[in-house]
């Protein structure tokens, strides 16, 4: 059976090259391809081999099965390690599609050995003869591909875990490692590219919602990763104090998140309740902005900022900086209810320089999490 698929093989490469689908099997790869190469390399860079929907050639074919042995040699009788696939007039150099293996040592091999003048993964890294390398993303194919160890070999180097534009037209105009993470529900590869910054405010598939949103929507160990402690980068406000009554301290935390959380602009306000034995957790991501904006001629109300917080009884009240030109204030209450354990916005004052009441909204009992997000 070996030496059968050696001859057919043998025959196709030395013959005109008709793409022809050719099944590469690992176990007789290596030989076929050094045995090949060494009677005729006339079509070693022929795109000769399809598979879905692209054209490979030799190099290629043998960088997607993830096969070492088998480059080596085709690059020592002189394969290019530019032109590996091809889809029109876009091609793909060996590096690309190494990634596409899962092959660790090989991506290792290529990138480091092969492309060794190339060592980095920085905005400017370009290879001859293929689209420009950031752009195809090595990251986003080494994701598709659900590869952790290549995801994390390639941000070691530096690659950027931003997303990417992907070629016009397209019904979906970028491309983020993060949101195939969480697609291919990889969850370790998602927590990585999270602690490299990858940006939480990239949108999902719709573009109607953050990846944050969907985050947080699939729950437990996801809903960590946006708001968990190692999301905190700076702590504004933190205090522990019985809130609800029960003689044991409950925690108010504030603090400004990483990964671009809704785009930087908000605090994350955290609130742990105590009840029975645990707590109950109440986060919103959108109650506070997180700093002090100039006015201009077309805004007359930019300042805002966390100023502090007052209590009484089973209520706290948030005092905000909300505006400069003219200077006023906002107070906004939200009362824990003993029974459910629950918090509600109760109501918002708006408050100006002189201490004079200028309005009141009655907030109807918002729950907390939902309060600011209409």
């Amino acid at each position: 059976m070996k030496t059968s698929f050696l001859i057919l093989y043998s025959f196709l490469l030395l013959s005109t090259c008709q793409q022809q689908k050719v099944q590469y099997k690992n176990s007789v790869a290596t030989t076929t391809v050094t045995e090949t190469v060494e009677e005729d390399t006339s079509n070693i860079d022929d795109f000769c081999f399809n598979e879905d929907g692209f054209q490979y050639t030799q190099l290629g074919l043998a960088c997607k099965k993830g096969d070492l042995e088998a480059v080596k040699a085709l690059l020592a009788k002189g394969a290019d390690r530019d032109f590996a696939k091809q889809k029109g007039e876009r091609k793909f150099d060996s590096f690309l599609v190494s990634l596409e293996s899962g092959n660790l040592p090989l991506v290792k091999y290529i990138f480091e050995d092969v492309y060794k003048e190339h060592l980095g993964l920085d905005g400017d890294y370009q290879l001859r003869g293929s689209s420009y390398i950031l752009r195809s993303s090595p990251l986003i194919i080494a994701c598709k591909s659900n590869s952790l160890p290549i995801v994390s070999y390639l941000l070691q180097k530096g690659a950027s875990p931003e997303s990417v534009p992907l070629p016009y037209p397209q019904d979906y105009f970028w491309e983020s490692p993060l949101l195939i993470a969480y697609e291919k529900n990889n969850y370790e590869m998602a927590k990585l590219l999270i602690k490299a910054n990858a940006n939480l405010s990239d949108s999902d598939r719709t573009d109607r919602y953050y990846l944050a949103d969907v985050f947080v929507k699939r729950g437990g160990k996801w809903r960590d990763l946006v708001f968990g402690d190692d999301s905190i980068d700076k702590i504004v406000y933190s205090k522990e104090k019985d809130l609800n009554g029960d003689g044991i301290d409950d925690s108010i935390l504030i603090y400004q998140p990483k990964n671009n959380l809704n785009r930087g602009s908000y605090f994350v306000t955290r609130i742990r309740l105590s009840e029975k034995g645990s707590f109950k957790e109440f986060i919103n991501d959108v109650l506070l902005y997180s700093g002090y904006k100039d006015s201009n001629v077309r805004s007359m109300s930019k300042a805002k900022g966390f100023m502090g917080i007052t209590f009484e009884n089973n209520t706290f009240t948030i005092k905000e900086n909300y505006a400069s030109i003219p200077v006023s204030f906002r107070y906004t209450t939200f009362a824990i209810d003993s029974e459910t354990n629950n918090i509600s916005a109760v109501k918002r004052v708006y408050v100006d320089k002189n201490g004079e009441e200028q309005r009141v909204d009655n907030l109807n009992n918002t729950p907390f999490e939902e309060y600011n997000r209409e």
